[in-house]
């Protein structure tokens, strides 16, 4: 089965929430954790009840070993877990409501599952009375489950005509769920704890942080956030996580290792570059967080932490690779090797921090002239995205498209919405 990064993210978010148990502890349960995504089920279980046994679980811990015995048709066991869940604090009755790993509870022992529902409901209902704003939790949590209810229902379909319907449903659930977390924040700004309580603003983190096609937004929502850092009143693992997300997407380098390189087959192979590598787990230990050793087994592979030397030199080793990619570029555009150029800026381009603003807004000007020679759209595609992330640094002016002659020309649409921006 293949799984998303917004399934990760639902898994990795319970330091913040439940605190940071022992770390041999914590290494079996973060690879209970990646089992149980997989549904590697048996193996999840024995890992859990070996976490377990050193120190009693979480709330979300819980849950997650519940699912794992639903999985295995063990009712008893998975009833076990659920009532210890919501002892402890579990509070997301819908999401209990709805979860497709307990069929086989729900059919085999309807009582035992009206029981377990009934407590969740009426916590749900004592939470609700605590929070400013329980209506907004509601729809904010609302919105996650039908995400993740058409993505589980498209991981599960097989023919091609039905995906492709379930793959429009998905956009146009997307677009929906973007329009009312955008009316949220303009109208509450960044809710609070005590406002939608822990559960309602985790989601409401996973909707921004998602939003990868609407980069300001991510980063209006990030400066939102801030104001409160260092308070019970926000999550500092999601603040963590949103400020690397919105940093990879302006293509720098992460700073607190919370962002992964994911392969073709849905699995993750390590992390995305990250700023002075040797300092990160002090950062994240400032912020609550995990050290990398540790986060990387939630997502199935190993991490060895370096030295100062070597996260210079792997930072060297790049910003020389890069400069080399132009270099080649601007050799080939000398003799009008357009398609080689482009394959080198591209090259280029996918390092973090490996070229500067004004580096980007050369390869613009050059694929813009580029462009009006041969009229072929992948230059001025191209020329527009590197545009298009210096908006979104701040580094482009109305002048400088105003004053470039070569960009007269380009008329592409993320041009067009760039200079209206920008008006």
């Amino acid at each position: 089965m293949k799984y998303t990064p917004l399934l990760f993210c639902l898994l990795c978010f319970h330091t913040f929430l439940y605190g940071q148990p022992d770390t041999s502890r914590e290494a079996l349960a973060a690879k209970a954790g990646f089992c149980h995504l997989r549904e590697e089920y048996k193996t999840a279980i024995r890992l859990y009840e070996q976490a377990f046994a050193i120190k009693a679980p979480d709330p979300l811990e819980a849950y997650k070993a519940a699912e794992a015995y639903a999985l295995d048709n063990n009712t008893e066991k998975a009833s076990y877990y659920l009532h210890i869940a919501l002892e402890k604090g579990w509070t997301e009755a819908d999401w209990l409501l709805s979860d497709p790993y307990f069929d086989h509870l729900r059919q085999t022992d309807p009582r035992q599952w009206k029981e377990i529902t009934t407590i969740a409901i009426e916590r749900e209902k004592q939470l609700e009375k605590t929070l400013r704003l329980p209506q907004v939790r509601k729809a904010i949590n609302q919105m996650v489950l039908n995400d993740q209810f058409l993505r589980r229902k498209r991981v599960l379909e097989k023919q091609p005509q039905q995906i492709a319907l379930i793959d429009r449903q998905i956009q146009a659930c997307d677009s929906t769920n973007l329009l009312k977390t955008q009316q949220i924040i303009r109208r509450y700004g960044w809710p609070l704890i005590r406002d939608i309580g822990k559960d309602g603003q985790n989601n409401l983190w996973l909707l921004v942080q998602h939003a990868d096609q609407y980069i300001p937004f991510q980063k209006k929502a990030l400066s939102l956030m801030e104001k409160f850092k260092g308070t019970d009143q926000i999550n500092s693992e999601n603040l963590a996580f949103l400020y690397d997300r919105v940093q990879c997407n302006l293509n720098h380098r992460q700073y607190y290792g919370t962002q992964v390189e994911w392969g073709e087959n849905g699995s993750a192979s390590g992390f995305r570059p990250i700023r002075e590598e040797d300092k990160v787990n002090d950062r994240r230990k400032q912020m609550g967080m995990r050290p990398l050793s540790l986060y990387s087994l939630t997502y199935g592979f190993a991490y060895t932490n370096i030295d100062q030397v070597q996260a210079m030199a792997q930072e060297q080793a790049a910003t020389i690779r890069c400069k080399n990619w132009i270099d080649s570029a601007l050799l080939y555009y000398k003799i009008k090797a357009f398609s080689q150029t482009y394959d080198y800026y591209n090259l280029a381009s996918t390092i973090p921090d490996g070229m500067s603003n004004a580096e980007m807004h050369n390869a613009a000007v050059l694929f813009a002239k580029i462009f009006n020679e041969t009229h072929e759209d992948k230059y001025a595609g191209i020329s527009t995205d590197f545009l298009y992330l210096l908006f979104l640094r701040k580094y482009l002016t109305a002048g400088m498209l105003k004053n470039e002659p070569a960009f007269q020309q380009l008329h592409h649409q993320k041009w067009r919405e760039i200079s209206g921006q920008l008006k």
